[in-house]
């Protein structure tokens, strides 16, 4: 049932300043896992969030993985999944805690996608 494929890395180092786009950029970590996965939104509905003079929707989900090949997964990493059934989109989520038990056929992550509402 893993039909989608991600690529997942650890925390990336300190932001650095990009003079061209006026922001600052935060490098990309190294690669912990890249492979199939499953990306699960059990909620119909996410929940809105204020920071700033933004909007964010925030969104509850469960990125699987095989358990073999993706022990190093964890708290922190990123995820950018590129969805199975169109190949053109992709979601990037944020894994929120590990994931353990006996027997498991998957390893099954709690992740959080947060995106700018327009």
């Amino acid at each position: 049932m893993m039909t989608d494929s991600c690529v997942v890395t650890g925390p990336g180092g300190e932001p650095v300043w990009n003079d061209a786009t006026g922001e600052y950029e935060t490098p990309a970590g190294s690669t912990v896992y890249s492979g199939k996965c499953r990306l699960r939104m059990p909620r119909t509905s996410g929940s809105r969030v204020d920071a700033g003079d933004a909007s964010w929707a925030v969104d509850d989900g469960v990125l699987s993985l095989p358990v073999v090949g993706s022990e190093a997964v964890g708290s922190g990493h990123v995820a950018v999944v590129a969805l199975g059934n169109d190949p053109t989109a992709s979601v990037t989520v944020t894994v929120q805690a590990g994931h353990v038990q006996t027997n498991s056929t998957a390893r099954r992550l709690p992740v959080k996608v947060v995106a700018r509402d327009a």
